[in-house]
């Protein structure tokens, strides 16, 4: 890397932004044409500018690049302005010389500049954790019934393919999920308009009963009937199930499988028909996340972090909590149930947590308890201080949609 020149920018022009398309799609040379497609539609995403194309440029050739993706990630009350990170390549020409790396770290530097909070990508394993700082952070869940088991649902509904008639419709019940399940993406209009637009999301199942909508699911057919994403209203379980089973049953598959958060109610309403429930996580790779502004990240959380102790046995606690991480530190005072964050500063006589970032992050979505973390050599919790730092960070099994990715 000493002996060539290297410039980490944006990609300036529409002919670098096409040079940047054609070298990461050549990067995964067996897949060229369809990651050119893919990689095309990606400079268009929702929110999408210029400086998002982030690139290394040596000797006049871009040798490395990966692109920006304006979201917001919803935990419970709070809304935390996330730079998604896709299409990471680097040329097979310049690999093994630092350059992703290099462009990786820029990027962190160029998020905290633009306002984001926090950082996701889907990674593969044992890179990412080292170049730039991310930790696996969600995991992977699907529940799994078998279509004769299903039938016996007695919940009946019309099917119908989703249209622009009903795309206000469903929008509504995306959004009451995620305030249900108090974790996803926000996804607003623009971001439905792209995957419809693009991604065929005119394939969408929508189930009713009579004339309102009360279900949609996106459907795949392999071995099994596959429902990689779904909202319900919980009073529509049975008829969603059982609409789901008579669909498998005219395609002559034996299983439903639903990519789903295992603490989602559904689940919880599906398995009295038997089947069964599996969660996977990634070591170093798959969906990882990493802090990019500590304050900005603290001032977001107030009212959710409020509203766990009001629901938590912990809701007259009063006291004063200091977090020391490799990004900085802030302090949280609490009094009567109200939560005053502190930037950049602690009290003195707080209750310590020392945390590096890579570890709070998972605290934060939920992947990891703050139990297993406080064992982690590079972490101290004070004793007296577990509990309330236990209900500020309840342990969940945290997911994003496949919709939702970049």
């Amino acid at each position: 890397m000493e002996k060539n020149k290297v410039i980490i920018r944006y990609a300036q022009t529409p002919e670098e932004v096409e040079e940047q398309v054609r070298a990461g799609a050549h990067a995964f040379s067996s897949h060229y044409q369809g990651l050119l497609d893919a990689f095309k539609r990606h400079q268009s995403y929702p929110r999408h500018k210029r400086e998002f194309s982030r690139i290394a440029v040596v000797d006049g050739r871009i040798a490395s690049g990966l692109i920006i993706v304006d979201k917001t990630l919803i935990i419970g009350k709070a809304r935390l302005r996330t730079a998604g990170i896709g299409d990471v390549f680097t040329h097979p020409d310049y690999r093994k010389k630092g350059y992703a790396t290099a462009v990786l770290r820029d990027a962190v530097r160029f998020m905290k500049e633009e306002g984001f909070v926090l950082s996701c990508l889907f990674g593969i394993q044992d890179f990412y954790d080292r170049a730039a700082g991310f930790a696996s952070a969600l995991c992977n869940g699907t529940l799994t019934v078998a279509t004769a088991d299903a039938a016996r649902c007695k919940g009946r509904a019309s099917v119908v393919r989703l249209s622009a008639r009903l795309l206000e419709t469903i929008m509504s019940l995306r959004d009451e999920e995620n305030r249900r399940l108090g974790f996803g993406f926000d996804r607003p209009r623009e971001w439905w308009d792209y995957l419809v637009n693009r991604r065929g999301w005119k394939k969408a199942t929508v189930f009713a009963t009579g004339n309102k909508p009360f279900a949609y699911a996106c459907l795949g057919e392999e071995d099994s009937l596959r429902v990689y994403e779904y909202a319900c209203q919980p009073e529509g379980y049975e008829a969603f199930l059982g609409g789901l089973a008579r669909h498998a049953q005219r395609k002559r598959l034996k299983e439903v499988r639903i990519t789903t958060p295992p603490d989602h109610p559904f689940c919880d309403f599906a398995l009295q028909y038997g089947g069964n429930l599996q969660l996977s996580y990634c070591r170093n790779g798959g969906g990882m996340m990493r802090i990019v502004n500590l304050d900005a990240m603290a001032v977001g959380m107030r009212a959710e972090w409020e509203e766990r102790l009001r629901h938590s046995p912990l809701r007259g606690w009063t006291g004063e909590l200091a977090f020391l991480t490799d990004l900085g530190k802030f302090g949280l005072t609490v009094r009567g149930g109200v939560i005053t964050v502190r930037p950049g500063e602690t009290v003195r006589g707080a209750a310590t947590v020392r945390v590096p970032q890579r570890r709070l992050i998972q605290l934060l979505v939920g992947y990891r308890s703050v139990a297993t973390v406080a064992h982690d050599p590079d972490v101290r919790i004070p004793a007296a201080a577990l509990s309330v730092v236990e209900a500020l960070f309840p342990h969940r099994h945290p997911m994003t949609l496949g919709s939702d990715g970049f």
